[in-house]
């Protein structure tokens, strides 16, 4: 195969999703882009360190290219651009949580130990994941709630 002379890797990762997702935003830069490797860690996933990863290739006349987008993927480039576009599609993220006897947006969240409990033998006895409700403390105040008890006075 003299194609194989042809290519370059560029990264080597220790899964194929991370892989997948540059080959993926390479061909999105109309840069050919294969991997190599790969079907050997999807066989064998625990192996990918002593096999090597998988390797990320390009044709060698597209590897500065490659390498650029590569480190803008790397620098957040890439994230930061497409959260700007999601704000001005659908708008600014909503505001954090408040509490509402105070108003306060330092909340911290738990779960309650018997709802856990009961979520944890219904899913040993019925094969069913029950959501359970998060308890939410203010820590400015103090006050206690359930997550329901934000939603309905409207302050998520």
């Amino acid at each position: 195969m003299s194609q194989s002379k042809d290519l370059i890797t560029i990264a080597t990762f220790l899964n194929p999703w991370d892989a997948h997702i540059l080959r993926g935003l390479l061909e999105s830069e109309d840069i050919p882009a294969c991997l190599a490797s790969e079907h050997q860690i999807w066989l064998n996933w625990q192996w990918s360190t002593a096999l090597g990863g998988v390797d990320l290739r390009v044709p060698y006349a597209a590897q500065e290219r490659a390498k650029e987008v590569l480190a803008q993927y790397m620098q957040g480039d890439y994230a930061s651009a497409l959260q700007e576009a999601t704000e001005a599609e659908f708008g600014a993220a909503d505001q954090p949580d408040t509490c509402p006897h105070c108003g306060s947006s330092d909340i911290s969240y738990s779960n309650t130990n018997p709802g856990m409990l009961s979520a944890i033998g219904i899913y040993f006895f019925l094969g069913v994941i029950v959501p359970q409700p998060r308890k939410i403390t203010c820590m400015a105040c103090g006050h206690i709630c359930k997550e329901k008890s934000l939603e309905d006075t409207g302050k998520n």
